[in-house]
């Protein structure tokens, strides 16, 4: 017997889902810091960006928003979940093969990744609705090693209002979002790989 007045499974985590993107959506105006390519829907700028300790420029949220949890395979075919990640910082990124800003900051990306191996540090690159034999065709040739994940319905990239590629969350050890990047940016600056070392410290 359903214990009266308790939520489904299903409307809980539709409740859970509309408070992320109500969050997530203030975040949508913001001007992009790099490169970007609007999708079409993209909404206009029209917030200045605030300058994170690593001198890459990136909105800082007034208070960290709870990362919208999630499960996902990558084109290797191991299954991902966002939860089981609590505990590590997580650079979340989304992006496409065809996006030329997300080619141009894959290589930082890789070697930032490699820096900070061995470190409570994970770093996710969710594809946008492409087969997975492209994805894996374009990780071998820029010679990746981190998670490519799919998300062939685009389930993932609506939960974080995406409205740019590529886009990019830095999820705290607690789960919680603490920074958005719209563009690309050096992650492999000095100054970017203090920043996340202190992170994970």
């Amino acid at each position: 017997m359903r214990s009266v007045g308790r939520l489904p499974d299903s409307r809980i985590a539709a409740q859970l889902r509309a408070l992320i993107l109500a969050a997530l959506a203030v975040w949508a105006l913001a001007l992009p810091g790099g490169m970007a390519l609007a999708l079409p829907g993209a909404l206009p700028g029209g917030v200045a960006l605030a300058q994170n300790p690593a001198g890459l420029p990136m909105d800082i949220p007034s208070k960290p928003v709870a990362a919208f949890d999630f499960t996902a395979k990558d084109a290797g075919g191991q299954t991902w979940r966002l939860s089981e990640l609590r505990g590590q910082v997580v650079l979340l990124n989304f992006w496409a093969t065809w996006c030329i800003p997300c080619r141009a900051e894959m290589p930082a990306m890789q070697r930032l990744y490699e820096e900070l191996a061995g470190t409570p540090f994970k770093m996710l690159a969710v594809n946008l609705q492409e087969p997975p034999a492209r994805v894996l065709a374009f990780g071998r040739e820029l010679k990746l090693t981190f998670p490519l994940l799919l998300d062939p319905a685009g389930e993932i990239t609506r939960s974080y209002a995406i409205s740019a590629l590529p886009t990019t969350y830095i999820i705290d050890k607690q789960g919680m979002i603490v920074r958005r990047a719209l563009g690309s940016r050096q992650w492999d600056k000095p100054a970017a790989i203090a920043f996340f070392r202190r992170m994970t410290e």
